[in-house]
């Protein structure tokens, strides 16, 4: 996902990326209110504010001290506020599975871009390039289609992935797979084939909107060729990495790749 970063950024970005997935496994356990306070401690940690000595308090607290060092202003401005987004998310997130409740397909995608973290690690490409985009970058339409086509093609990839564990653990109710099903209908095959068309349809956005950028000056092109390269390896490390892991499918390795079958697992008692 950090093809191009150097070892002491590379540490920072797998420690952030470490970090979110334990504050996930916690949050996934949690009703609406526990995970309220395990995302306004991780918030404080981030945004540098004083809070409990817990594990977690720490552990964020390091990996931001790290990446302050080298940040710009503004590539830590937008981290702090993506952390935020992805805190209030992830109670939001909690609440709406003690309630079982599904949303539609809308309110789904637009609450998915944060709650997945997928933001936490974007923001990362400026700290690894020591980079400095400025916000008329951001701003402009060609670079946020770029942006969330990216975003989105790693939270549905991810949705896809960790389905059958999430059915098996009885919490896929914020799956796009549910999601799907519970508003057109689909049989499980078809959702999936769903997030496919989507998939495909988010590539051809991205390269459009990549083909079109216009010049922000030769400094920041040649900071934004970097970013959008970064984008795209992270959308291809993602799908290569949950192949790969264990985390999802357990040990298949070439024969999930080769059939592409998945066999849903019993669920936990």
């Amino acid at each position: 996902m950090y093809p191009d970063a150097g070892f002491e950024e590379l540490r920072t970005c797998c420690d952030c990326i470490n970090v979110v997935t334990v504050l996930d496994q916690i949050t996934d356990i949690q009703d609406g209110e526990a995970a309220q306070q395990s995302t306004d401690a991780y918030l404080a940690a981030i945004s540098g504010k004083a809070g409990e000595p817990t594990n977690l308090y720490r552990m964020v607290t390091q990996v931001r001290e790290r990446v302050a060092r080298k940040a710009s202003a503004n590539c830590m401005r937008r981290f702090v506020e993506s952390s935020m987004s992805y805190c209030n998310a992830v109670a939001k997130e909690a609440e709406l599975r003690e309630r079982r409740c599904t949303l539609d397909i809308e309110s789904y995608k637009k609450l998915r871009r944060e709650f997945s973290s997928v933001r936490l690690c974007v923001d990362l490409f400026e700290y690894v390039h020591g980079m400095d985009l400025p916000d008329a970058v951001y701003e402009n339409d060609a670079f946020r289609q770029m942006y969330w086509a990216g975003v989105d093609m790693i939270y549905l990839t991810n949705d896809l992935y960790s389905y059958n564990r999430e059915q098996s653990k009885g919490i896929a109710v914020n799956n796009m797979i549910t999601v799907v099903i519970s508003e057109r209908g689909y049989t499980l095959q078809q959702a999936a084939d769903f997030i496919g068309d989507e998939h495909r349809r988010l590539v051809a956005q991205m390269a459009d909107a990549s083909a079109t950028m216009p010049s922000f000056g030769s400094k920041v092109d040649e900071d934004l060729r970097k970013y959008i390269r970064m984008m795209e390896m992270c959308v291809a490390g993602n799908i290569i990495w949950s192949l790969e892991s264990p985390r999802y499918f357990g040990v298949r390795g070439a024969p999930l790749e080769r059939d592409r079958v998945v066999k849903l697992w019993d669920a936990e008692v």
